[in-house]
């Protein structure tokens, strides 16, 4: 009965700021009560990649370079995927929820619909990046080469700051929508005309309140104040917790903004 009268509530008219807070807020609570194995091992992740932050920083330099890229495959493959997955699960779960379309729930179809999604993401991360990395040392003492690459790389960075302002909607169109990924990015730049500081400030804000807690894990916080390494597992813990409560918070306003300004937008169309 709850997403019966919130779908009519984002119907009806645009919300403003706080209510978007409210209303995640409240769907956050249900999904978190119906997926609690879900939300349990999302926790776990998290937690699991602050700690692993800190153990690659402390350790660094004793460890042997397959258990480096043991630690750095985890950190930088491994839990990203799920991550990445979980917020796919949400997604689909609460626009399901919000059309009453639940039935069609299918982890199945989302699975296939990630590993398409991370293959143009990776792709688009690499072209993008492939210059830009590691500029100094490919160039050496070429200072003439050195300029011309670091232009090149600020390009691309431009470019991709542009990807990102025009993606805005894309994740929630792909995941809620039967579209092609081009289908996808056409709708989501309709939806974006004169509705990208809608979304792009509770990211902005949510964001920051992430990199709050995840600074003192990468930032040798933990070393330079001798922290036992038992209790940086409980802040792990406790920091992942949190951590996990805001990143699945701003997935569920990203998708309850995303129907307040598709369902005012086909409003208009008709």
């Amino acid at each position: 009965m709850y997403f019966e009268n919130l779908q009519r509530e984002l119907f009806e008219r645009k919300l403003k700021m706080g209510e978007y807070f409210k209303r995640a807020f409240e769907v956050l609570k249900v999904f978190m009560k119906e997926n609690v194995l879900w939300v349990m091992f999302f926790i776990m992740v998290n937690a699991g990649w602050l700690f692993l932050g800190v153990i690659n920083s402390m350790f660094m330099l004793k460890i042997s370079i397959f258990e480096y890229i043991g630690i750095f495959t985890i950190r930088q493959a491994l839990i990203p995927i799920f991550v990445n997955i979980f917020s796919a699960v949400v997604i689909t779960n609460v626009a399901k929820k919000i059309e009453n379309d639940e039935e069609n729930y299918k982890f199945k179809n989302i699975f296939l619909k990630f590993v398409k999604y991370t293959a143009i993401y990776v792709s688009i991360t690499f072209i993008l990046g492939f210059v830009g990395d590691n500029v100094i040392f490919k160039t050496g003492n070429n200072q003439i080469l050195m300029i011309i690459l670091s232009a090149i790389s600020g390009i691309t960075s431009f470019l991709w700051l542009i990807i990102v302002l025009n993606a805005l909607y894309f994740v929630q169109t792909y995941y809620t929508k039967d579209m092609k990924i081009m289908d996808a990015l056409k709708y989501n730049l309709k939806l974006s005309k004169g509705n990208r500081l809608r979304i792009l400030i509770p990211i902005i804000i949510l964001g920051f309140m992430e990199a709050r807690i995840m600074v003192p894990f990468f930032n040798g916080f933990f070393i330079s104040h001798n922290v036992p390494l038992p209790v940086v597992c409980g802040i792990s813990i406790f920091s992942g917790i949190i951590l996990s409560c805001i990143r699945s918070f701003a997935t569920v306003m990203e998708v309850i903004i995303f129907f307040n300004v598709e369902y005012d937008y086909l409003k208009n169309k008709n």
